[in-house]
């Protein structure tokens, strides 16, 4: 796996005002300074994007009603990304340079029993014991259930929390 920038997206001044972050060649997915990612913990990433509207309803052809408020939740796109961490830490760390230079980026710690206990209830540490090599079979449905579990838990109480 490799990580890597793209070129960017440059203003008419030359300026970078956005660029791509590739994983390899299967993943991609916008950064920009002003939005939100955060790396969870060794192998979890969680992105929030505000997407651009539709054609006709930017920013440009608002009403006075759609002026006056600010982006509602409504306008904004969450998403995670889970990386089978073993044999990529050097990648990760790659990746989270990448972040810190192009986007808005916290890393959380958690404590060590925090940890062990999600690794107990989501049963997560396979995650961490696989590389992409292993992921074939029913390795991948079982790391993949528990990345689906992770998630919608996560999410979960991300929207609880508003």
């Amino acid at each position: 796996m490799m990580v890597y920038p793209s070129n960017g997206f440059k203003s008419g001044g030359g300026n970078i005002v956005a660029v791509l972050a590739n994983v390899g060649n299967e993943i991609q997915w916008p950064l920009t300074k002003n939005e939100v990612a955060a790396k969870v913990d060794g192998s979890h990433y969680f992105f929030s994007i505000h997407p651009p509207k539709e054609k006709g309803q930017g920013y440009g052809s608002e009403s006075d009603d759609e002026k006056s408020k600010s982006k509602s939740d409504d306008d904004i796109l969450n998403y995670g990304l889970t990386i089978a961490l073993k044999g990529q830490e050097n990648v990760l760390l790659v990746l989270d340079q990448v972040l810190r230079d192009y986007s808005c980026f916290t890393e959380q710690k958690m404590s060590e029993k925090a940890k062990e206990t999600g690794e107990e209830v989501l049963g997560i540490s396979m995650v961490a014991a696989t590389s992409p090599e292993e992921l074939k079979g029913k390795r991948k449905d079982v790391v993949e259930g528990q990345c689906v579990a992770y998630w919608t838990l996560t999410f979960l109480i991300l929207c609880n929390y508003k």
